[in-house]
């Protein structure tokens, strides 16, 4: 299902109908397909909650100028929350379908997402919190790769520190038996190629218990190999030979 035409830059022009009582999840939908790309038009809010101030010729006119809206649109898109479809949207829906607009619902997008999310490869980060940038690198690597970025290494506010370090590593752990892949950035730090800290190793060390012990299909991937003054440089050379473990390979 196509949200968003991207041939030749070209982009559809989408008219939102629905319920005003969904006005949260028309304005995500519209941010979202804008983002795609896309020129989206929304419903008017009456800027006054009482709905008889408005008089029956007030209400026709906003209901006539949406069906205007339709009419400049390539598609529209029916906030159908639950599946709710009141009269007013079952109008603007016949309208449409007299103009043979593309017409898309909101339970079909949200389902679509949900199914796209729910197949995406998972991967927790692992590595010095002090490498910030290359965190962010790599956090962007993976969801351009469509990957779900379970956790990553974050830098911790020292003066909470003890406070805030149980809570952060035991989610950082928690998120290793949830993964499908555990990366391990080891990028070269103060001189030291492929330097893996005691707190990178032991994460690497828990993720292969899961793989061992508990028979998980993780992959466990190092960035490059250490060098020989890396301090599990002995450990990470041998889980290589046993096929335990693998160093990164750009994925094409």
């Amino acid at each position: 299902m196509k949200y968003a035409v991207r041939e030749e830059d070209k982009m559809k022009i989408i008219t939102v109908c629905g319920s005003l009582r969904f006005e949260k999840e028309m304005m995500e939908i519209a941010e979202k397909m804008e983002l795609l790309g896309n020129c989206v038009i929304t419903p008017i809010y009456p800027t006054n909650s009482d709905k008889d101030a408005y008089t029956k010729e007030q209400v026709e006119v906003l209901d006539q100028m949406h069906k205007e809206k339709i009419k400049i649109a390539d598609t529209i898109i029916v906030i159908n929350v639950n599946h709710y479809i009141g009269n007013s949207t079952r109008s603007e829906i016949e309208f449409a379908q007299t103009l043979n607009k593309e017409i898309i619902y909101y339970t079909d997008i949200v389902n679509s997402m949900k199914h796209s999310f729910e197949n995406k490869r998972k991967v927790v980060i692992a590595g010095s919190a002090s490498l910030q940038k290359e965190v962010n690198h790599w956090s962007k690597y993976f969801e351009d790769k469509n990957y779900e970025i379970l956790d990553y290494p974050k830098e911790i506010d020292e003066s909470k520190f003890m406070e805030l370090y149980p809570n952060v590593h035991t989610e950082f752990l928690e998120n290793i038996t949830k993964t499908d892949m555990v990366f391990v950035m080891n990028e070269d730090k103060n001189g030291v190629v492929g330097y893996i800290g005691y707190e990178a190793y032991a994460e690497l060390l828990f993720g292969l218990a899961q793989k061992l012990i508990y028979n998980k299909e993780i992959e466990l991937v190092v960035l490059k190999m250490p060098s020989r003054n890396v301090g599990c440089y002995e450990e990470i050379s041998l889980w290589l030979k046993l096929g335990w473990i693998r160093l990164y390979e750009e994925e094409k």
